[in-house]
């Protein structure tokens, strides 16, 4: 029989939490929320969307745990809270070169479609994040 604490080899350390397009990323959010909000925000990265969800409850109990899985295990590059209350203000997503694949694609779609009808606005910053600045139009 083999040693099952083995397995446990297998997990590592990430050297970053997040990725150089991502630090760069928080980086410039955090000079627009310091410099033009005046700090109001906390600017939280990888953010699991089931955080912000609730489903209602349902009779069909194996039905609802289908939607929930299909929130829970997805994350946000970033989350734009309030500092008063902590509500979500804007998520935020990084078009980086994952989002080309066709299976993250349709993520994309989903995740876009369920932040809206939870009125949770998005914004989806481009690789060279040259419309950061329509983060206005959000807060």
């Amino acid at each position: 029989m083999k040693n099952k604490d083995n397995r446990f080899l297998l997990y590592k350390g990430k050297y970053h939490y997040l990725s150089a397009p991502e630090m760069r990323l928080f980086r410039k959010l955090e000079e627009l929320v310091k410099d033009k909000y005046e700090g109001k925000y906390y600017i939280v990265p990888q953010v699991n969307l089931g955080s912000l969800l609730y489903l209602v409850n349902m009779k069909n109990r194996s039905f609802w745990w289908y939607l929930w899985n299909r929130v829970s295990r997805k994350t946000l590059d970033f989350g734009l809270f309030t500092k008063e209350d902590f509500k979500i203000k804007l998520a935020i997503e990084l078009l980086d070169h994952t989002h080309g694949i066709e299976g993250r694609t349709r993520r994309d779609k989903f995740v876009d479609k369920v932040l809206e009808k939870s009125n949770i606005n998005v914004l989806w910053v481009e690789k060279d994040l040259s419309n950061l600045e329509d983060i206005k139009k959000h807060l």
